[in-house]
Formats: structure tokens, C-alpha cells, sequence
């Protein structure tokens, strides 16, 4: 039972789809605005990749955000 406890606490964490999207967001050329809105987007969207917001709910979240920062 201890190797096998030693084994699950090393492995590594699954990567989520929110972690791959915003890594892959690290590279593209965006202004503030559009990463504001991209990570919003990225937020929203569920392990199975569905969208949970609809544009109009983005579009204020987003506004929001941005005049917070």
C-alpha cells in the first residue's frame, strides 16, 4: 500500500481544457481588450468544451473586466 500511495502522489495533474486554451493564448498577439474578452470566453467554457454564456453575457462580463483593470 506504500508504493501505491507513493505513485499517486506523484503523478501530475491531467491538463483541463481551460489550462490548454490559455496556454495557447500565451502566444497569440492580442491587445488588452481581446485577451479581456478571450479569457472570459475561456472561462465559460465547460471540460466538454460547451460555451455556458451567451455573446450579449460575454460582451458585459467582459466590459466589466476591462474597465476594472
Amino acid at each position: 500500500s506504500d508504493s501505491y500511495e507513493h505513485i499517486t502522489q506523484n503523478r501530475v495533474q491531467e491538463e483541463t481544457l481551460q489550462d490548454h486554451l490559455n496556454w495557447q493564448l500565451r502566444f497569440s498577439p492580442l491587445t488588452p481588450m481581446e485577451l479581456t474578452v478571450a479569457h472570459t470566453i475561456i472561462d465559460a467554457i465547460t471540460d466538454e468544451g460547451y460555451l455556458l454564456l451567451t455573446t450579449e453575457e460575454i460582451q458585459d462580463i467582459a466590459a466589466h473586466d476591462f474597465r476594472i483593470a
